[in-house]
């Protein structure tokens, strides 16, 4: 008998439940259909954002040269001279360069054109332009309307960064040393060429680096060579010179100094997002939900 009641009463419960959705369905059905109404609209607003995507492994440069500065480490010491580090082109150094906001201002901003990734509204596939949000940049006289700061109305570098790492993504296969880099955009285009000019800035950066650092051990050995009286010194010194000057002959003579591109960036046929079935479906659900539980709050409120 006890078991019996139980159940009656929750019976009793579900019954309470679903009463009221069913008197009301007609006020449920409306205004989940008002919801997938505006749901729909919302989608078809949304601008299609591409992903261009690039996959890169470090450059076998790196290896090369440390494995020269290795051998020399003996003659080194003699010599009294510390050999100068070239490890700057390691992966790791290489991806927290990219992702960094001097990277951005020195390397990617003089290369790109700001409006293009601040203040585009939208991108025309069939005639390939872009317009942009009237509020932010007119296009006719090429001004910035939008104030960003309280000293002009053009983003400042550090405002241009936070809108570059919404769109930029670094990946990295620690096991297989591999990088992923990516860049999203309302046009596919941009993002493959912003993308190639990440990786070619990146390269041109630490190999000019590198390159200095190596002219500047060249003309210290040089000086060295010359102050010198001792001839074992002056030998080692020699040998040290030589390698250096290999050394900047390699690279000057690798293009992919730190990564070396294995699929390059493309402009993609396909959007990345949004997922407008996605957005209708969850937003009708959503008006469901607040539908059902308004009819079963004011029922009971009538008891």
């Amino acid at each position: 008998p006890i078991m019996k009641s139980s159940n009656r009463d929750e019976y009793i419960d579900l019954k309470e439940i679903f009463t009221p959705l069913v008197r009301k369905k007609l006020f449920i059905f409306s205004f989940t259909a008002i919801f997938a109404f505006c749901s729909v609209l919302l989608a078809l607003s949304l601008p299609n954002i591409y992903k261009s995507t690039a996959l890169l492994a470090k450059s076998n440069q790196d290896n090369n040269i440390q494995n020269s500065l290795g051998s020399l480490s003996s003659i080194a010491g003699i010599a009294g001279v510390s050999i100068p580090n070239m490890g700057s082109n390691n992966l790791d150094e290489a991806v927290e360069i990219i992702k960094s906001f001097s990277f951005f201002e020195e390397n990617m901003l003089p290369n790109i054109n700001l409006e293009n990734l601040v203040a585009v509204n939208k991108w025309d596939k069939g005639q390939n332009t872009l317009t942009y949000k009237k509020g932010v940049f007119r296009e006719e006289t090429n001004e910035w309307v939008g104030r960003y700061n309280s000293l002009n109305k053009k983003p400042t570098a550090q405002e241009s960064f936070e809108y570059f790492e919404d769109i930029f993504e670094v990946n990295v296969d620690e096991f297989k040393g591999f990088v992923t880099l990516s860049v999203k955009h309302k046009s596919p285009y941009i993002a493959e060429k912003w993308l190639n000019i990440a990786i070619e800035q990146l390269n041109r950066k630490v190999k000019a680096e590198d390159r200095l650092r190596t002219s500047r051990s060249i003309d210290f050995l040089n000086n060295q060579i010359q102050s010198t009286n001792l001839s074992e010194v002056k030998t080692a010194l020699s040998q040290l010179l030589q390698e250096q000057v290999k050394q900047l002959m390699l690279i000057e003579s690798n293009s992919d100094y730190v990564l070396k591109i294995l699929q390059k960036p493309i402009a993609p046929e396909k959007k990345y997002s949004p997922s407008r079935a996605l957005i209708c479906i969850l937003i009708t659900l959503f008006g469901f939900a607040i539908s059902s539980v308004y009819v079963i709050l004011s029922d009971k409120k009538q008891y």
